[in-house]
């Protein structure tokens, strides 16, 4: 670098020294071989310069692309993984909620299918043992002037009773089933609900969040493209400002 910049200075010296008002040649021909010289000395001495500037400059920027692109295919990556991470746990959290539901209803129905057939087969059998007493007792205080016609009226009474019962029975139990099943509908229907809002919620989150994280990349890449311009700016101008300076010491000491 020193002997680019020894050639340039001498280009320039040599060049300042031909068009200096202090120096004449008026009967040689000596400057212009001089000017000649330097001419062919600087144009050799930036192309030089230039060759040697191209290849580190576009290794620099091909490295810098490299970086930058690493970097976003990296950042591309995590964000997918946090993206699987929230749906997986989205889905567990749905499948527990729905399982815990399932559990209470098998429990409450494996309570009700021990229950009711309990508490209706106690009903008939008091039911039919209180009117078998009943009808005992008013049979035998009947019994001697009216025991064909209570007989008839026991039997009748026992038939209407009997059919009374079961039609009770069978409305209470159809009653019931119909109640568990609109339970049953009403449960369903909230557990859909509440999967659908679930999984808008997560995927709202989701792009919320890659939105999120690709404007702040894309503002962290912006400020890094300006900062490596501002750097080369800076560089280019500090050694073109340091070049010229010298250039211009070395024309002042000509005189001296």
């Amino acid at each position: 670098m020193k002997k680019v910049k020894s050639k340039v200075v001498i280009g320039i010296v040599s060049a300042g020294l031909v068009i200096s008002g202090g120096i004449a040649f008026a009967s040689t021909n000596a400057g212009e071989l001089l000017t000649n010289w330097a001419n062919s000395k600087t144009s050799d001495a930036k192309t030089e310069l230039s060759s040697s500037y191209k290849p580190k400059y576009d290794s620099s920027v091909a490295d810098m692309k490299t970086n930058v692109n690493n970097y976003k295919v990296n950042a591309a990556n995590t964000i997918e993984s946090v993206g699987d991470a929230q749906t997986k746990l989205a889905n567990q959290q749905i499948s527990a909620a729905l399982n815990e539901h399932i559990t209470a209803i098998s429990q409450a129905m494996a309570a009700l299918n021990m229950s009711i057939p309990a508490d209706f087969a106690n009903y008939v059998s008091t039911t039919n043992g209180k009117t078998t007493s009943d009808l005992n007792a008013l049979a035998d205080t009947l019994n001697s002037s009216f025991n064909a016609q209570l007989s008839a009226v026991a039997k009748s009474a026992d038939s209407k009773l009997q059919s009374n019962l079961n039609s009770s029975r069978t409305t209470a139990v159809n009653t019931l089933t119909q109640k568990i099943q609109d339970a049953k509908a009403e449960i369903t229907t909230l557990i859909n609900t509440q999967a659908s809002d679930s999984e808008k919620a997560v995927l709202e989150h989701l792009s919320s969040e890659i939105d999120r994280i690709e404007a702040s990349l894309k503002t962290e890449i912006d400020t890094q493209k300006e900062a490596a311009f501002k750097t080369l700016e800076d560089t280019q101008s500090k050694t073109t400002n340091d070049a010229i300076k010298d250039m211009q010491d070395l024309v002042d000491a000509i005189n001296k």
